[in-house]
C-alpha cells in the first residue's frame, strides 16, 4: 500500500476557526496543535497568559493569539524556516 502525502489546504477567512483573541490553556495548546499537558510543561512559560479582571475573584488567565503566533514564530526560525510576514 502506497502512503499518500497529506497536502494542507490553504485557509482562508471561510475555512480558518473562528478563534477568539484571548484563550483558555485548553484552546490555546488545540490553537498550536499540541496536547494540554505538552503546553503547560513547554509553551506556557514563553507565551505568558494574561490577567483579565474578574470583579470579586482571581483574575481569569487568557493566553493571547498574538503571543501564540510569535512563539510559533520564534520556533520555525529556530528550525530555519522562514518567519512569516504580517
Amino acid at each position: 500500500m502506497t502512503a499518500i502525502a497529506h497536502q494542507p489546504r490553504a485557509m482562508d477567512s471561510l475555512t480558518r476557526p473562528r478563534w477568539p483573541r484571548g484563550l483558555t490553556q485548553k484552546e490555546a495548546a488545540e490553537y498550536c496543535g499540541v496536547s494540554a499537558s505538552w503546553f503547560r510543561e513547554n509553551v506556557h512559560v514563553e507565551a505568558k497568559p494574561v490577567g483579565m479582571p474578574k470583579p470579586g475573584e482571581k483574575p481569569v488567565l487568557r493566553y493571547r493569539i498574538e503571543d501564540l503566533d510569535a512563539w510559533l514564530d520564534d520556533c520555525a526560525a529556530l528550525r530555519g524556516a522562514p518567519r512569516r510576514s504580517s
